[in-house]
């Protein structure tokens, strides 16, 4: 099957707290998914969030039908409707007014799955849940030591995660299949320990562009190194690393370190004294707030080393972005970075030092950047994924 053949229509309700015009990792992802599927032949609706933007309740988007409602959520303490259309009532009365063939809910712990658990047995479409990032907890719960030491929010989190996923693996075997971005990942372990058997992976892929010969990073300069980090600006993803890595290394004069996130954070102006100080000092930090799309893949097209410094990860698509064009490529230990070829992976602020240094060595980037691009080439197509996602639900379809 390749995409634009028709063959027998199904309709899909997708369920996802992020889609367009969103540009972060799930939404980039569900994005070519809902648009794959539905150059196939398929009818596509996209059930997602406004998260504080000012969006349209209702609108088609490249003939995907999106709907919206306004949902603010504090995981696993509150997820609150900001109006009166933005509940669980509502939501269950849009699935049943498509009638969908198949539902897609991507990721967990949000309103998309979590909203679904009352009525989740009374769904007759084939269902299937899409885990975007790891699973967050090794099920070892500190209440008791958190009561001890009067740090009673964290006593309370861990008890209302404890109390959510022992009622949501009961759930959650009842979908038809279970999505992992690899396996050996902690979604995919966690499932097989709770006896949830419909496993498989779906890897994400990259946009086209960054395997075009526009974007191979083929002829690497040794004149001016640019490193790039693109992650929002928060505490997780940890830029404060990188900043501080880049203000210790030992580089070449022409060197810029380039930040670019979604906005402006509490997080985000920390970072910008933090980098404001390092220019001082004669290395230039530049951090980008709300870029187009078309800009970001620019930046990538400039740089030289793309750089994560996540404390915690699933699969972030920029590393396969930057592998794909064969970029050089630095990650702390997190989702499935040590799994792609030709990343330097540093374990400490010391390893990511030595390897921004290494970096600077063309043929060394150009090498490891080739390596990184035949493993991207192999394993992040998106045709090759709408077309798999595709085969998956039709089988489904047909039980």
């Amino acid at each position: 099957m390749s995409i634009g053949r028709n063959v027998m229509e199904y309709k899909l309700l997708i369920c996802v707290d992020s889609f367009w015009p969103y540009q972060d990792g799930v939404s980039i992802v569900t994005q070519y998914l809902a648009k794959g599927i539905q150059r196939l032949g398929n009818e596509v609706m996209v059930y997602t969030n406004k998260r504080g933007m000012d969006l349209p309740d209702n609108e088609i988007w490249q003939g995907i039908t999106i709907k919206r409602h306004s949902v603010t959520c504090h995981w696993p303490i509150s997820i609150v409707g900001m109006d009166d259309k933005s509940n669980p009532q509502n939501y269950i009365q849009v699935i049943s007014e498509f009638e969908p063939d198949v539902l897609l809910v991507e990721s967990y712990g949000n309103w998309q799955l979590d909203w679904l658990f009352d009525n989740i047995e009374l769904i007759e479409s084939k269902k299937i849940l899409h885990f975007h990032s790891i699973y967050p907890k090794d099920e070892k719960y500190h209440i008791i030591q958190y009561l001890l030491k009067r740090n009673f929010y964290n006593a309370r989190v861990d008890y209302l995660a404890k109390k959510y996923w022992t009622r949501a693996w009961k759930k959650i075997a009842l979908f038809d299949l279970v999505l992992h971005l690899y396996e050996g990942s902690g979604s995919w372990n966690a499932c097989l320990q709770h006896e949830v058997r419909q496993n498989a992976v779906l890897e994400n892929a990259v946009d086209d562009i960054f395997f075009s010969e526009d974007m191979h990073h083929k002829n690497c300069q040794e004149e001016e190194t640019v490193y790039l980090c693109v992650a929002n600006y928060n505490d997780n993803k940890n830029q404060q690393m990188i900043i501080e890595a880049y203000k210790k290394a030992k580089l070449n004069e022409k060197t810029k370190l380039i930040c670019i996130g979604n906005r402006k954070t509490n997080y985000f102006e920390k970072l910008q004294e933090l980098a404001d100080e390092v220019s001082e000092e004669g290395k230039e930090v530049v951090l980008y707030v709300n870029l187009e799309r078309e800009r970001v893949i620019d930046e990538f097209r400039k740089a030289d080393v793309l750089i994560v410094s996540s404390k915690s990860e699933g699969s972030p698509v920029v590393l396969r972005e930057a592998a794909a064009a064969a970029m050089g490529i630095i990650s702390t230990d997190v989702g499935d970075a040590s799994l792609i070829d030709g990343i330097e992976i540093a374990y400490s602020i010391d390893d990511m030092v030595n390897a921004m240094a290494k970096m600077q060595d063309a043929a060394y980037r150009k090498n490891m950047g080739e390596c990184a691009r035949e493993w991207a080439l192999s394993h992040c197509n998106r045709n090759e994924k709408v077309e798999w996602l595709d085969r998956k639900i039709r089988s489904l379809l047909e039980r």
